[in-house]
């Protein structure tokens, strides 16, 4: 197992994959932390994508962040989501926003072992 945290600075209104879960790997998504350090009241979208379904669902849809508000998702002991191989996290910033996401995961060898 390997801690890995991610850090991305998103682009006004360009989809970004924040996260991708790598190749051999899966991972235990722990937290998300978004921040809005220079814009008024600023829109984000944030998605999870499934690579085996290729198919996206929404964590946070046209979600208000206030300047230099900070948004956690997740980070208790139990609260998390597993991703597979070419998973993604993706985010969108609407006009005129600077938010920076990190995301802090747990990333194992998707091989069983010893088995």
């Amino acid at each position: 197992m390997i801690k890995k945290s991610t850090l991305t600075s998103l682009t006004p209104l360009v989809e970004t994959a924040v996260y991708t879960v790598p190749q051999g790997k899966k991972s235990e998504l722990v937290m998300i932390w978004i921040s809005n350090p220079s814009a008024n009241n600023r829109k984000i979208t944030l998605k999870a994508y499934n690579s085996s379904a290729d198919m996206s669902i929404s964590i946070l849809e046209d979600f208000a962040i206030a300047l230099h508000e900070l948004k956690q998702i997740g980070g208790t002991e139990n609260t998390f989501v597993m991703m597979e191989e070419g998973d993604k996290i993706l985010a969108t910033g609407s006009t005129g926003s600077t938010f920076s996401v990190v995301c802090a995961v747990k990333e194992y060898n998707d091989i069983i072992q010893g088995g």
